[in-house]
């Protein structure tokens, strides 16, 4: 059974549609016919140009928008047959959002943000317990202790965008999805940013999705599979990608003799 279970696809999506109303207009077809499949501790890179629903897809498969059709499994599971279920749902699956600074509450310190899952799926109360998941979750992202009461407004583009990373891993998610984690950082601060994830992929065997990864800039790594979209019908597909594997880039390597620290 154990076998059975790791040698089928983490997630399996299956012709997947999500049609928004436009007044007067009829239906825009965001998204129309998609399916794909992510195996364990593989990355997708889904890329396409700008507005042909790469980010809609994403949304969709986290429930932030409702389907119009298609199917979704996650670990075998049927992920829109059981909306009953989404609070457990939520810890196997995460996302890192596109813009670090709009995706985190500017009223809540760093440790607040990070505190709430915890808080919120009841893994730990506030305390020494609490303290101590924090300590270990700032370790494994590189984040230093002292800036956890500080707000974003008070962090760079790339430290609000590690905190966002940390509290995607809070609850130790099977499948994070990746809404352009990195185009709204400085080039030096892409690599390092692409490296931590990877160095993270590794060590906790997560999969992968990222609707774009800026396949134009060659010193961004790539992902193991590449799926081209174009424009808003998703059905059209360009010529077959070079799938290239993840390899990390110099830029992003910390001097030596010192530790990695995004």
């Amino acid at each position: 059974m154990e076998q059975q279970k790791n040698d089928r696809p983490l997630v399996e999506v299956r012709h997947l549609k999500k049609y928004f109303p436009i007044p007067g207009k009829g239906q825009l077809h965001a998204v129309d016919d998609v399916s794909f499949t992510i195996n364990r501790g593989e990355t997708l890179g889904l890329v396409g140009e700008s507005g042909c629903g790469k980010s809609t897809v994403g949304n969709v498969l986290l429930q932030l928008h409702d389907r119009t059709d298609g199917e979704m499994y996650l670990d075998g599971e049927d992920v829109f047959a059981h909306k009953a279920t989404h609070h457990d749902f939520c810890k196997k699956i995460q996302m890192i959002f596109q813009d670090p600074y709009s995706s985190l509450n500017p009223r809540k310190t760093v440790k607040d943000i990070l505190s709430e899952p915890y808080l919120i799926h009841k893994i730990a109360k506030k305390g020494p317990e609490l303290n101590k998941l924090l300590e270990d979750l700032c370790e494994t992202v590189g984040l230093s202790h002292d800036l956890l009461n500080h707000y974003p407004h008070e962090l760079d583009g790339g430290m609000r965008q590690v905190v966002g990373i940390a509290r995607a891993l809070s609850l130790d998610p099977s499948f994070i999805v990746c809404d352009e984690p990195v185009s709204a950082l400085d080039v030096s601060v892409q690599a390092k940013i692409i490296n931590l994830l990877m160095d993270l992929q590794k060590e906790r065997q997560l999969q992968c999705r990222a609707p774009y990864l800026q396949p134009h800039r060659r010193h961004v790594p790539g992902p193991d599979r590449g799926d081209g979209r174009h424009r808003r019908d998703l059905r059209q597909r360009p010529a077959p990608l070079h799938h290239r594997s993840a390899q990390r880039h110099p830029q992003g390597q910390p001097p030596e003799g010192r530790p990695h620290r995004a």
